[in-house]
């Protein structure tokens, strides 16, 4: 529930403030045929957490940082053909400790590199925001590695492990221009994928995997050119 009620209060911000941001005096962007545009989202993350649990102190700390560049060309003053690339790096790690100080742990660290074609509409409103709406098909692969220790040394379990995934994006957002050429950027998206998973040197056949997801308000500037 605390994370639907900051979905909802933003959104009827949005809402509220959407007409008002329409009408208001200022540079609107110019569009035209041949017009390129560039942007992108950079995210980090960080997650600490401490639980006592059946005699043993658990920590878990995950963390994540994400670079995805996105250009872009206008084939028609409303309509782009769009490209991104997403590079990034996260990782997590679960140690358990007893009162008597032995410890184990284990760690997983992923690194990610995707890449979307598609297309974006842009609806102007004749004022500073402009709507738009998209879609991207997308593909990502994924090297992953997982290590095992613990404070006798005796832990000998890691692995390293690849997956591909492809899917589809749905994006849908809001421009609010600082000048004729520069905007800010409140999007939302929704991801459906699908996918293999491989562990290397283990002769089993491939996992099967099936992802989606929803992110809202994230945030970002977006130049036209």
């Amino acid at each position: 529930m605390r994370m639907i009620l900051p979905l909802f209060s933003m959104l009827a911000l949005t809402l509220t403030a959407a007409p008002r941001a329409a009408r208001a005096d200022g540079p609107t962007l110019e569009l035209k045929s041949g017009t390129m545009l560039a942007g992108g989202v950079i995210g980090y993350s960080r997650d600490d957490s401490s639980r006592e649990m059946d005699g043993y102190t658990i920590d878990d700390v995950s963390s994540g940082l994400l670079f995805s560049p996105m250009i872009g060309y206008f084939v028609t003053p409303t309509l782009a053909l769009t490209g991104s690339v997403t590079v990034g790096i996260t990782s997590r790690e679960l140690k358990r400790t007893d009162h008597d100080g032995y410890w184990s742990s284990q760690e997983l660290e992923d690194e990610p590199l995707g890449f979307t074609v598609g297309l974006r509409m842009l609806i102007p409103t004749g004022g500073r925001l402009c709507a738009y709406v998209g879609g991207e098909v997308a593909y990502t692969r994924i090297a992953s590695e997982y290590r095992d220790d613990n404070s006798e040394g005796s832990a000998d379990y890691d692995y390293n492990a690849n997956s591909e995934f492809y899917g589809v994006n749905v994006i849908g957002g809001l421009l609010y221009s600082l000048t004729n050429h520069v905007a800010i950027d409140l999007g939302l998206k929704f991801t459906y994928q699908k996918g293999e998973l491989e562990f290397e040197g283990v002769d089993e056949p491939k996992s099967k995997l099936e992802n989606n997801g929803f992110s809202f308000g994230y945030l970002g500037l977006m130049a036209f050119f």
